[in-house]
């Protein structure tokens, strides 16, 4: 394949892959983009190149065109084909492919922005798009497999190791919400689990983290002490409906995503 080159300077021959040479670590984040480049990926893109201070960016297509540059903010960023995106300090860069697939790589400053909730949970959801999207686009399980999480991340409450800390919030919250435990109760056992969770050990795909995060919210607004509250705290009815709704939204992330 055909590369500039500014391009060869960072990718592969085949223009497939990033080349060891250019990589400033192994942490390369994949997308599934099964339509070229999406907006998604081109803002993941352009959070990271902000966060190094680069003001314009190197559109490199992966053919026959040659470089330009545009600027950061110019939207769209004139992206036909396959291309090559990158910072012009090379601290950056998103590879976009016709196999399906872009990938995304760059400084540790670079990718904090690019995916502040992480490399693995960036990766465990591409293998869960691979997965759902197989039958049409297998060559993206190639990918996943290829770039595997680093530690497991836990996407739904079925993921939750049995008789851990985790799964007591779980059984506390499903109790809750059922009516099997009062509302002061509740509120002194679950921060109490919440506790004694290993935070460091436990990697929670973003939106199983943001559940739990929204019942650590309620229970901010809930007193136990009835005499005590303020006007706009939350009675023990109105902190169950909170923990309901919660609760019927795990639920659904335990459902198979469909295409």
């Amino acid at each position: 394949m055909a590369q500039s080159p500014e391009a060869g300077r960072l990718l592969t021959a085949d223009g497939r892959w990033f080349s060891a040479a250019w990589l400033h670590s192994t942490a390369i984040v994949p997308f599934a983009t099964p339509f070229g480049a999406d907006d998604q990926v081109l803002e993941r893109f352009r959070d990271g190149a902000r966060a190094v201070g680069a003001a314009s960016v190197f559109v490199l297509p992966l053919g026959d065109e040659r470089p330009w540059v545009v600027g950061i903010d110019e939207d769209p960023l004139g992206v036909r084909g396959e291309v090559l995106l990158a910072v012009p300090n090379w601290d950056g860069a998103v590879l976009i492919t016709d196999a399906r697939y872009s990938l995304l790589a760059g400084t540790a400053e670079f990718l904090a922005a690019a995916v502040p909730w992480g490399v693995d949970r960036s990766r465990a959801r591409f293998g869960r798009d691979a997965r759902r999207l197989a039958e049409v686009y297998p060559e993206l399980l190639e990918v996943a497999a290829r770039l595997p999480p680093a530690r497991p991340v836990l996407a739904s409450p079925r993921d939750v190791e049995p008789g851990s800390a985790l799964a007591e919030q779980v059984r506390l919250m499903e109790s809750f919400a059922e009516g099997s435990i009062a509302a002061p109760d509740f509120a002194r056992a679950w921060p109490a689990a919440r506790r004694r969770r290993p935070h460091p050990e436990e990697l929670l795909d973003e939106p199983f983290e943001r559940l739990l995060a929204d019942v650590f919210f309620l229970l901010e607004d809930y007193v136990i002490d009835p005499g005590l509250r303020d006007p706009g705290d939350l009675t023990d009815e109105g902190l169950r409906h909170g923990v309901q709704a919660v609760v019927q939204r795990l639920r659904l992330l335990e459902e198979p995503r469909r295409g």
